[in-house]
């Protein structure tokens, strides 16, 4: 199952960070990231956004490629950070085409954002364990 999620605060803070690329003549794609955190940390996301953990957030996991939201292409990979759940967030992900405003970890699969606003919380899927 997916859910939508609608939060016009995030939706207009998002569309900002677009804005600001443009204004700033920066070349962006959007793309569908997946990331992975237990039921408490989805329920936080959805109604105030991602948190950039060491700013001013405790880092969950690590941060071996940086300070960031860690997300993936590949919901294998976020299904590892789960925390033993049967959910996930779908977001849509600002990639500027300069590099500065994210990072890729060990593969292509795995995307940092350097900045929440950037990533903007779409959808919550469900999902059973095999």
């Amino acid at each position: 199952m997916v859910e939508l999620i609608i939060n016009k605060t995030l939706q207009k803070q998002f569309e900002k960070a677009k804005e600001e690329f443009a204004q700033k003549k920066i070349s962006f794609k959007e793309r569908l990231v997946f990331h992975g955190t237990d039921m408490n940390a989805i329920e936080k996301i959805i109604e105030e956004g991602f948190k950039i953990g060491g700013e001013g957030v405790e880092v969950r996991n690590g941060a071996a490629y940086g300070k960031g939201v860690y997300t993936a292409v590949d919901p294998t990979i976020s299904v590892r950070y789960s925390k033993g759940g049967s959910m996930m967030l779908l977001s849509i992900a600002l990639l500027d085409d300069q590099g500065k405003e994210y990072s890729q970890g060990h593969s292509s699969d795995v995307v940092v954002m350097k900045r929440a606003e950037n990533l903007l919380p779409k959808y919550i899927v469900h999902y059973t364990k095999q």
